[in-house]
């Protein structure tokens, strides 16, 4: 799991929070996260939300068969 803690945007803050959310090691510590999510969201168009998830689902997709950041590289 690699962590950006280059937070600028909501936008980016969202996408953070979304993808610990997913992988974060507890549900405790997932529903956190939701929390975050969800303050990070206001403010943001439903259209960009969902922009955001389907970032973070296809992130959390291509780390599960074996790719990352460096591979890209």
């Amino acid at each position: 799991m690699q962590i950006n803690l280059n937070i600028k945007t909501p936008y980016d803050g969202l996408f953070q929070a979304l993808y610990l959310a997913i992988t974060a090691p507890t549900e405790e510590k997932s529903k956190e996260c939701i929390e975050m999510a969800k303050g990070l969201s206001v403010g943001l168009s439903c259209n960009k939300i969902e922009e955001i998830k389907e970032k973070v689902a296809l992130k959390v997709d291509l780390e599960n068969a074996g790719w990352s950041q460096r591979d890209g590289k």
